[in-house]
């Protein structure tokens, strides 16, 4: 399965949140497993960002990128190809480039359509900001048919 995974994962992983750390676990371990960059290193360069020189994002970054097929690039072109999604989603409030990134790498796979997140604005978590960002998670779901789970849901299918 190729994953569209969000940062925080990583982030709370490298906090020792253990689903999470489970998640990076199960994706390195089994070979069917991937994740997605886009070719602009936008989402690359937001790992380094928020967790470069972690030891856990360290090594586990490593052995995916050693990995057959644990590092899946795809071009994605914001403007040109998902601009009407864009449009309903920074509509919706969902303004960052790199969430939208990762919409747009879930949505070249195909068949996969995966994204693993935490984050509120995906309309995943306990928090308030979730709670209202839960018409971007009906969109995602039920429009763009996307499958967006947190760390725990993942565990589930991974």
């Amino acid at each position: 399965m190729k994953i569209a995974l969000d940062t925080n994962i990583i982030c709370k992983a490298c906090d020792y949140n253990w689903d999470c750390i489970g998640v990076l676990s199960r994706i390195r371990d089994d070979a069917n497993h991937g994740i997605l960059h886009d070719t602009g290193k936008r989402l690359s360069s937001e790992y380094r960002r928020n967790a470069g020189g972690r030891e856990l994002f360290e090594k586990w970054y490593t052995v995916m990128g050693s990995k057959e097929n644990g590092i899946h690039y795809i071009p994605i072109d914001l403007d040109r190809n998902y601009k009407k999604i864009y449009e309903t989603l920074i509509g919706m409030g969902f303004t960052g480039e790199v969430d939208r990134i990762l919409v747009a790498l879930a949505l070249e796979t195909r068949n996969d359509r995966y994204i693993i997140t935490e984050d509120s604005d995906f309309g995943k978590g306990d928090t308030e900001k979730a709670e209202q960002h839960t018409d971007v998670l009906h969109y995602l779901t039920n429009q763009l048919q996307l499958t967006v789970h947190d760390a725990k849901e993942a565990l589930s299918i991974l």
